[in-house]
């Protein structure tokens, strides 16, 4: 009995980890979840409402990734990497994975029970529009009034998510991100200037990866001056096919941010490389 409980387990442990990659024709379970993810964001904004609220859900739909799913799928192994970092990523893929398929269906069904709205009716929770390349990326706004200790943390994560997506979501996200004087490195910069320089990297190095290590995470805040300080560790991985050039490792970052409701920028910033992979 207990033999045959123990297989009908593995047996669906074992579809559940098959079926997305099978059905998404793809090689690892986040490029599936990548899949499914601009699938649902395609369906929901051409029937105008958005089901889910999940920070991933609203981080790849605030980067206007929305038709690219090899990106998605980095976002989302960043993404679940920096939740858990010490366990791997593909496992909360493929739980992201049957997430969103199983509230999918869902929402087809009330889509049906629903069909009776006239178009241009509005509709509760109805997403933002997508938003084009040339606009700042806004972190998406809560529902709820939020420490500044959790704005921090949402902006720790969805920078390096960011960071590594395609250049054209990379170079507008900088305006939003950094104000407009900075102390940059022990210097006082303005944001200009420190677009140009961050432009003229991401140029060189057009594929990123940024996973931060969720546990060296610190953040510490000053409430009475609205400002918050994280820093941490990451692991970086940077590569120019078009110069057959690769560079990776870990690195260390400290950001001051200026908070302001749900939103902050960065007032200064500093790093430095921890150690280079070989």
């Amino acid at each position: 009995m207990k033999e045959g409980l123990g297989g009908l387990i593995a047996l669906i442990l074992g579809f559940m980890i098959v079926y997305p990659l099978l059905n998404e024709s793809v090689d690892s379970e986040c490029q599936a979840l990548g899949q499914k993810v601009a699938y649902e964001l395609l369906h929901q904004n051409a029937a105008g409402v958005s089901t889910h609220g999940s920070e991933l859900y609203d981080m790849v739909l605030q980067s206007g990734l929305h038709e690219n799913a090899r990106k998605i799928g980095s976002i989302a192994r960043a993404y679940e990497k920096s939740q858990s970092p010490n366990i791997p990523p593909e496992i909360f893929c493929v739980l992201d994975y049957w997430r969103f398929a199983l509230s999918g269906i869902a929402s087809n069904s009330a889509g049906v029970a629903n069909e009776t709205s006239l178009p241009g009716s509005p509709i509760p929770n109805q997403s933002p529009p997508s938003q084009t390349d040339s606009e700042p990326l806004l972190a998406p706004q809560p529902q709820t009034t939020e420490s500044l200790e959790q704005t921090a943390y949402k902006f720790a994560v969805n920078n390096f998510a960011y960071w590594s997506a395609a250049n054209a979501v990379t170079l507008p996200y900088l305006e939003s991100a950094y104000a407009d004087q900075v102390q940059f490195y022990g210097k006082p910069t303005p944001q200009s200037v420190i677009i140009e320089e961050k432009q003229k990297f991401i140029e060189r190095w057009p594929q990123r990866s940024y996973l931060l290590r969720n546990p060296t995470l610190s953040i510490m805040c000053d409430h009475a001056n609205s400002k918050c300080t994280i820093s941490g560790l990451l692991d970086w991985d940077a590569s120019s096919p078009q110069r057959q050039a690769r560079s990776a490792g870990v690195a260390s970052f400290w950001m001051q941010l200026e908070v302001e409701g749900s939103s902050a920028k960065i007032v200064a910033e500093h790093g430095s490389v921890v150690s280079r992979n070989p």
